[in-house]
């Protein structure tokens, strides 16, 4: 385990999530007020459409591209899997954008999102030249980190100075897009300087494709649990609705890449060393960080679930609040279903049961969904998108502890220990309610549960912080020893 570079790619990690969590918030705020609920709406089923797009370009080789890439034994070979994931991404990225222009072009149903989604279709092919995947087969995170904030800076000076009324919804769009498109074609540029690019042959092209394909199938199935609840929502309920609850969801899915940033430090250096003692301890590492970062969001949203949609997006979106409480929660499965399927299962090429897994979610939600958007609105939508992922996280975690002889009493017992002090943060917090101490969320009341749960995690993880401390007072001396 280097862990010089685990604490550098970790510390960046943070930084940067830390932009993509405070610009989000900043830029939201001002595109809700400026755009209103239907508008803002419009600007997500927007973002939806082309989401599609850029994952049928995209493909499953964001998952197969480093262990194809970690396998390769010279140089050429690794300038040609470069290559070979280019083109055959280029190939999907044209089927794709003939696909998305067909359909908002016709007098259908999605006509209304026509000017957004062909404004902004250029996403789709430089998405195809992301190479975010190279950064991590080769322990490069931290790069991604830095592009990642330098475009959140760069997207939120664009919208302050663009963005004014309902009629930018288009701009606000395209600048969103823009900035993610920064982000792909710097992150190819640094590939290309790590191992370089070869034009591959057919049959190069061909094998890639063949090893994508079920990872496709995996991410295909888990955009489809991820996404299906705002179709729902939008067929169903109307943009007005549409807005008010992807205000919700977008506030939760913002959250998501923290667990993903965190996890992905660790599978960096388990594709490194894929060894079963590497693994168990990356795993284990992996596990107590997430859970670190997940535990005292999930809780403190319940209790602020609606002073954080007033400020964040004013009070025509208050009506999501308990959709977004709802939402935050399956953010704890998505952590599962990330370091469980898309890691472990991933890592040993074992796909049938990542499919398997995902589907049956998938299955549930939108089974489930159907019915219950019908009764209870967007709060029904919600908890059908809770289910499915409780379903395909149990499955895919049992999976994955069977595929690699896992003991599955120690990560349970890391899991709540972890987890422990978000449950006394949010024990102390409730007992300030029932006893009518506050009757209303305030900076002291939320001061309260930060100091509870910063004594709870010393008290329960007390090695693990003894041993961070002792080895940053340890580098230190060092540092100033010479």
């Amino acid at each position: 385990m280097n862990k010089k570079r685990i604490a550098l790619t970790l510390s960046l990690a943070f930084l940067s999530e830390l932009a993509n969590k405070v610009i989000p918030l900043v830029t939201l705020h001002f595109v809700a007020v400026r755009l209103g609920t239907a508008e803002f709406g419009v600007a997500q089923f927007s973002f939806w459409l082309l989401d599609w797009g850029i994952f049928a370009t995209v493909f499953g080789f964001s998952q197969v591209g480093p262990i194809m890439l970690g396998q390769a034994q010279t140089t050429e070979e690794q300038k040609s899997v470069n290559g070979s994931i280019v083109l055959a991404r280029l190939i999907l990225a044209t089927i794709a954008s003939a696909i998305l222009w067909n359909l908002v072009e016709q007098a259908s149903v999605y006509s209304p999102y026509k000017w957004a989604v062909l404004s902004s279709i250029s996403i789709v092919f430089t998405s195809a030249l992301d190479a975010a995947w190279v950064l991590m087969a080769r322990q490069k995170m931290f790069l991604l980190s830095i592009l990642s904030i330098i475009a959140k800076f760069g997207s939120l000076a664009a919208i302050l100075k663009f963005i004014h009324s309902p009629d930018d919804t288009v701009k606000f769009v395209v600048i969103t897009n823009l900035a993610n498109s920064f982000i792909s074609l710097s992150s190819f540029v640094i590939a290309l300087n790590l191992i370089g690019i070869q034009f591959p042959s057919f049959d190069k092209v061909r094998d890639a494709f063949k090893k994508a394909t079920p990872f496709a199938v995996s991410t295909l199935l888990m955009m489809l649990m991820e996404r299906y609840d705002l179709f729902l929502v939008e067929r169903n309920l109307g943009s007005v609705q549409t807005g008010i609850y992807s205000a919700a969801s977008k506030l939760v899915a913002s959250f998501s890449p923290v667990i993903w940033m965190v996890t992905a430090v660790f599978y960096s250096e388990m594709i490194g060393k894929p060894d079963r003692e590497s693994i168990v301890r990356h795993l284990s590492a992996a596990i107590f960080w997430s859970c670190a970062v997940i535990g005292p969001t999930i809780v403190g949203i319940w209790f602020f679930d609606t002073t954080i949609l007033r400020f964040i997006f004013g009070d025509a979106f208050v009506a999501g609040a308990h959709a977004l409480s709802i939402l935050i929660l399956s953010t704890f499965f998505y952590g599962m279903i990330t370091i469980f399927g898309l890691q472990l299962l991933a890592l040993k090429g074992t796909w049938k049961p990542l499919i398997y897994g995902l589907g049956a979610g998938s299955a549930v939600g939108i089974i489930s969904g159907s019915y219950l958007v019908t009764y209870s609105g967007m709060n029904g939508a919600a908890w059908s998108s809770l289910c499915a992922k409780l379903i395909c996280a149990l499955l895919l975690t049992h999976m994955a502890m069977k595929v690699w002889n896992l003991n599955g009493m120690v990560l349970l017992k890391k899991t709540l220990k972890s987890l422990l002090p978000a449950a006394i943060m949010g024990i102390t917090l409730y007992g300030l309610v029932a006893i009518q101490v506050f009757t209303e969320p305030t900076v002291f009341f939320m001061l309260i549960g930060i100091v509870a749960y910063a004594i709870a995690f010393t008290v329960f993880n007390f090695t693990e912080i003894a041993e961070i401390t002792g080895k940053i007072r340890s580098r230190l001396a060092d540092h100033l020893s010479r």
